[in-house]
């Protein structure tokens, strides 16, 4: 109920079982309400990973007997009524049934409190979501063709969808990246209340995560999907965070902005840029001088494989659609479990629809190596100050690789170490960097 489960057997499981709930909700069954908590947790994952499980012709049938049974919608439910809505919620958001929003109005102290839960979880929420976005203020238009088309995947599949975070005990900017690099010296502009950017924040979930890290802050959060803006600040106000602005704008508008900034962070967001060295650009003016930016980038050398699987999803002609989705998974999973591409399917973001897109059929993608980088650098104006890692095993033995390299900043020695270590920046390559 409260992630996205990642498991090939536990998927199979679970849609075996949900083929069997479907065909008993048709029945009159008496023993159905008895079920109804199960069939809500089973629903509840299909929500969180956005129905990305296959569905055979037989269960649309069923789906489509049942949408006709539950036409017109019965407010004042009972259990035999709750169990088929419910065995709806297993294939489709209860939003796309007919008159569903009567759901949130009616008196739900007789329901069954999973049922009362998926009530909110696919109507509430959502309507709280649109409320947020009337209110999200725009900073600039999208004028560039790929921002555009990236914008539209964004809005049709905000990403990431999450569910929790973990919070962080905040400390002041200074001691969180000496405590990173301890060869780092703060410069002066960290010693007062920062303003950071989070330049594409998404979803928000990395930008409530940089409010929670650092204390004495003020975060600005642009995006340029609203869809995705709106379940950020949901999330927001759900965890209590009040001190970011959410703001609808695009990276390549932002020249001209006076305001600077003592901390930018840009993760996963450069890469889908036409020009990712022209959006870094930009954001490196609007740095103050001697702050800071954290950047994540694709690693071209970590990515090897699924860039093979996207050029497999392009050769068998899958598109980015729902279905399209399922049927490329589907043609993944069928793999022999040793075959290079099956590699997508041991991922996280194979198991939910937004993330999948994004991981396999974006519209705009660049990978980098660590040369490059260190000519993006150079042409930047930037001190690179060391890679944040989330294995420490990997701070570890590169030490023990390199002992000479004592501020593990050596780009040239990361290379070698990358070349050892294929998937060591799997996620991204998510460095620290200084402006002079």
């Amino acid at each position: 109920e409260k992630t996205v489960l990642t498991a090939p057997i536990t998927e199979r499981l679970l849609t075996a079982l949900r083929r069997s709930m479907l065909a008993a909700s048709l029945e009159d069954d008496a023993t159905a309400p008895r079920r109804i908590a199960q069939m809500t947790a089973c629903a509840l994952q299909a929500f969180n990973n956005e129905y990305i499980w296959s569905v055979s012709a037989a269960e649309e049938d069923r789906l489509e007997r049942l949408r006709i049974m539950l036409t017109p919608l019965q407010i004042n439910a009972d259990n035999p009524q709750q169990v088929r809505i419910v065995a709806y919620a297993l294939y489709r958001p209860l939003f796309e049934l007919k008159d569903a929003t009567r759901l949130v109005k009616a008196d739900q102290e007789s329901w069954h409190p999973q049922f009362r839960r998926l009530v909110k979880q696919q109507l509430s929420d959502r309507d709280r979501e649109a409320r947020l976005r009337a209110e999200v203020k725009p900073m600039t238009e999208v004028h560039d063709e790929t921002s555009r088309a990236v914008r539209e995947q964004y809005e049709e599949n905000p990403y990431p969808r999450w569910l929790s975070i973990d919070k962080p005990a905040a400390r002041p900017a200074a001691a969180v990246l000496t405590s990173l690099f301890p060869h780092f010296e703060p410069p002066r502009c960290l010693g007062r209340r920062l303003r950071i950017l989070v330049a594409g924040c998404g979803t928000g979930r990395h930008a409530i995560s940089v409010a929670q890290r650092f204390s004495d802050a003020e975060i600005l959060a642009i995006d340029f999907s609203a869809a995705s803006l709106a379940y950020a600040a949901r999330m927001a106000e759900d965890l209590e965070v009040d001190n970011i602005d959410f703001r609808q704008g695009d990276i390549l508008a932002l020249e001209g902005v006076e305001e600077r900034f003592e901390i930018v962070e840009s993760l996963g967001v450069l890469h889908h840029l036409d020009d990712p060295i022209r959006g870094w650009r930009i954001l490196v003016d609007l740095v103050a001088s001697g702050g800071l930016m954290k950047i994540g980038l694709y690693s071209r050398t970590a990515r090897v494989q699924l860039s093979a699987a996207c050029d497999f999803i392009v050769s068998r002609g899958f598109d980015a659609s729902p279905e399209g989705i399922r049927a490329a998974r589907e043609a993944l999973f069928a793999l022999p479990a040793d075959h290079p591409l099956a590699a997508a399917t041991r991922g996280r973001d194979f198991y939910s629809l937004s993330a999948c897109r994004d991981m396999l059929f974006h519209v705009r993608e660049h990978c980098f190596d660590l040369p490059e980088l260190v000519s993006a650098l150079a042409a930047l104006g930037l001190e690179f100050l060391g890679f944040e890692l989330d294995n420490p095993q990997a701070r570890t033995t590169y030490r023990a690789t390199y002992p000479e390299d004592r501020k593990m900043t050596d780009l040239d020695h990361w290379a070698a170490f990358e070349t050892e270590h294929p998937h060591l920046f799997v996620g991204m390559y998510q460095f620290w960097c200084q402006k002079a």
